[in-house]
């Protein structure tokens, strides 16, 4: 079972750019997670490749946004998750399966954080 950490920012992007220079492993998110963004919301296509490059995960509601990323599992059981919220309440549960299938691709395999 993982377990998770996370935190709160005010800009997503900067987290995310943050954590890259500390070389923090961030969970990669497959390319077409961004395709299917774009379709579903109308993404402005500079948003989705900035997300796209930086591994952030996206959802939104009405008026309300969120964004994410996460670190691939530390010691296979513990990872980070960095969130911003634009007045979203909910927790970002539509990318739960994209999350774990990602973290699972790392299972056992040796790039995994040990």
């Amino acid at each position: 079972m993982l377990e998770l950490f996370a935190a709160g920012t005010a800009d997503v992007v900067a987290a995310a750019k943050a954590a890259r220079q500390t070389d923090l492993p961030v969970l990669e998110i497959p390319e077409n997670y961004y395709d299917d963004l774009e379709a579903r919301f109308g993404l402005d296509g500079e948003l989705a490749d900035r997300m796209r490059s930086l591994n952030i995960l996206y959802d939104r509601d009405d008026q309300a946004e969120y964004y994410q990323f996460c670190s691939r599992a530390f010691a296979k059981r513990v990872f980070v998750e960095v969130v911003q919220r634009k007045d979203y309440d909910a927790i970002g549960a539509t990318n739960a399966l994209i999350r774990l299938a990602a973290q699972a691709r790392f299972k056992g395999e040796e790039g995994a954080v040990k």
